[in-house]
């Protein structure tokens, strides 16, 4: 290993007094742009493996629990459409499938894009132009976002 003019145990001394340090240099930023300084850390050399994680429970056969998978993989449950027993379609799609299924199917759909929603919102100023409102992007990702059938993907 290359140290230069300085031995092992210099570089030891160095790291133990807190001066040693590394200088990223780039072309934007010749005289360094990122520093980061070494110190050393009071440690041990036996690894202490964490303890293991709670038992999983599938419970997506529980609304409120298919829910709450809902509002934290998507925008919410969305959907209206409800069936006799009032339970949202989202729901009963999480219920069915489970959560793992769910997922998958996610990752089956066709992406959503917002182009069909800018062209038709465009400003049409002449025969041969358009304008497009500054918002206009904007406002499609998130009818889109809200609204596709792939909301995974857009969360």
């Amino acid at each position: 290993m290359g140290t230069g003019a300085l031995t092992a145990a210099d570089l030891v001394q160095v790291i133990k007094t807190g001066q040693a340090y590394i200088n990223v240099h780039t072309v934007n930023y010749p005289a360094g742009e990122i520093r980061g300084n070494f110190r050393l850390q009071a440690a041990s050399q036996t690894f202490t493996p964490p303890s293991a994680p709670p038992s999983w429970t599938n419970d997506s056969n529980d609304a409120n629990a298919a829910a709450r998978f809902l509002i934290q993989s998507t925008f919410g449950v969305h959907g209206a459409d409800a069936d006799a027993d009032g339970i949202p379609d989202a729901i009963e799609q999480v219920q069915s499938l489970g959560y793992d299924g769910w997922i998958n199917d996610q990752f089956t759909k066709a992406p959503t894009s917002h182009y069909a929603y800018v062209f038709t919102n465009r400003v049409q100023t002449d025969p041969g132009g358009a304008t497009y409102p500054s918002r206009l992007a904007y406002n499609a990702w998130w009818r889109t976002s809200v609204t596709a059938p792939d909301q995974l993907r857009y969360r």
